[in-house]
């Protein structure tokens, strides 16, 4: 979804002969139980609890939150320590510390970890979340005019208390996108939810990326990897 979905929509659409949309489902059959050797154990995959959604049934289900990926188990650093800082202080004042918060670094330095962290810290309060890549926000963007579904589209983004993105620059070059995501993050900071998003780089670099919409991304606080902006 996050690398090819893109490539596969393009390539459909110009065999199909019109613009396509491609949503991804996993189907598994239940496995045959294998016998194990008898010097191994079975151990009991752990249970993931689905986020509070507001969702209709036959909609796309969000990116589910990694229950490993939590703040407590976050490992700090010097290159780090003000991102976490930053994800710290939204979780215990939620749209009050910093919102928008802009997370910025390379592959594999924390940026999915914090955001699904602060994710679950709003779950343990009882607040309402939606944490989703731009490639899912795109797809869903699409979809709902599509099939003239846009009221149910935003009701579904609008109406949380946290709205968590991953992967921002997927939205470069995508001008009716950045459009629908500009409108969506005004109405959320306007009532004061909270709002974080992710990038592999920072915000000056999203080119080209709307300037109304990279202006709403903030600069100003420190460095890191992964860095923080409020």
């Amino acid at each position: 979804e996050r690398r090819l979905s893109s490539l596969i929509e393009a390539t459909l659409s110009q065999v199909i002969g019109h613009p396509t949309v491609v949503a991804f489902n996993v189907i598994t059959d239940p496995p045959s139980p294998v016998p194990l050797p008898p010097n191994l154990q079975t151990v009991a995959a752990p249970t993931r609890h689905s986020p509070k959604e507001h969702l209709r049934s036959h909609e796309p289900l969000p990116l589910r939150l990694n229950p490993k990926y939590t703040l407590d188990s976050f490992v700090v650093g010097e290159s780090n320590q003000l991102a976490y800082a930053a994800a710290k202080a939204i979780s215990s004042r939620p749209g009050g510390a910093y919102n928008p918060l802009f997370l910025y670094g390379g592959v594999g330095l924390g940026k999915t970890h914090l955001l699904q962290g602060i994710g679950h810290a709003y779950a343990l309060q009882g607040l309402s979340y939606l944490y989703v890549s731009s490639e899912q926000f795109t797809n869903e963007f699409i979809t709902s005019i599509q099939t003239k579904r846009t009221r149910d589209f935003r009701e579904k983004y609008r109406s949380v208390d946290l709205l968590l993105v991953d992967d921002i620059q997927f939205m470069r070059g995508k001008e009716a996108i950045q459009e629908g995501f500009f409108h969506t993050f005004n109405d959320l900071h306007n009532a004061n939810r909270q709002i974080v998003i992710a990038c592999d780089r920072p915000s000056s670099s999203l080119v080209p990326l709307e300037p109304r919409l990279k202006s709403s991304f903030p600069v100003g606080l420190g460095r890191g990897h992964p860095a923080a902006r409020p």
